[in-house]
């Protein structure tokens, strides 16, 4: 099960546990309405900051693909990564944009893409 569907069920449990019965509903004070949407709020804001921490290392680059000793890379206004798990649409002289995770080898730094998000066409000269 992914994460978000864990997620997505264990906010629906919390919903249920809260939800007062049919029977219950005389018994409950007026105060526990505000409770019950702070619980609803403060779940949302769980959810929220969940999908954040699992989507926050994700970014993209933009630069010109070449040629390098182990593959291709990516050169950007900055500096050049290494590409992993490169896709073969890639070739040499092409600009686009990647998503995927920047990280740090001993040889220097990488990019693991996860999918071409745009390409632009050719480098300019």
């Amino acid at each position: 099960m992914s994460l978000k569907l864990r997620v997505i069920f264990l906010c629906y449990l919390l919903l249920l546990s809260l939800s007062p019965r049919r029977s219950e509903a005389s018994s409950i004070c007026s105060g526990c309405a505000a409770a019950l949407v702070g619980a609803v709020v403060a779940v949302g804001v769980g959810v929220g900051a969940a999908f954040y921490f699992v989507h926050r290392s994700h970014t993209s680059l933009t630069g010109c693909i070449s040629k390098s000793e182990k593959g291709l890379k990516i050169s950007t206004k900055d500096r050049s990564y290494e590409l992993e798990d490169a896709p073969s649409e890639l070739k040499p002289g092409m600009r686009v944009a990647l998503r995927g995770r920047k990280k740090n080898a001993a040889s220097g730094p990488v990019f693991r893409v996860d999918h071409i998000s745009r390409a632009y066409g050719a480098c300019g000269a």
